[in-house]
């Protein structure tokens, strides 16, 4: 009902010993939310700008939602958001990430 530390769900390490994959925040990317090669996407909200997307599903978002693969939009900014909707950011956060050769 709340985020959490990181590490707070020992039990839930994958095999390659990597936690926090899901169900805590959503995890902010660089990536701008398009579709798939060959793919569609579900309509979005009409007035959201730059949407970028976020995955992982927050301790707020059914079960089916809160997996390492599931993605959705999220505005970039503030400014992305449609007139009179409050920004809310407060169930995203980011992991910090390297590519290995």
């Amino acid at each position: 009902k709340k985020l959490v530390p990181v590490g707070s769900f020992a039990q839930g390490v994958s095999p390659f010993k990597v936690v926090d994959m899901s169900g805590n925040a959503w995890e902010w990317t660089a990536s701008d939310l398009k579709a798939y090669p060959g793919g569609t996407l579900p309509a979005q909200q009409e007035g959201y700008l730059n949407l970028k997307v976020i995955r992982g599903g927050s301790y707020g978002v059914p079960p089916e939602r809160a997996t390492a693969t599931f993605r959705r939009g999220w505005p970039a900014s503030p400014q992305d958001w449609p007139e009179g909707k409050k920004p809310d950011y407060s169930q995203t956060g980011f992991r910090c990430a390297q590519n290995i050769p």
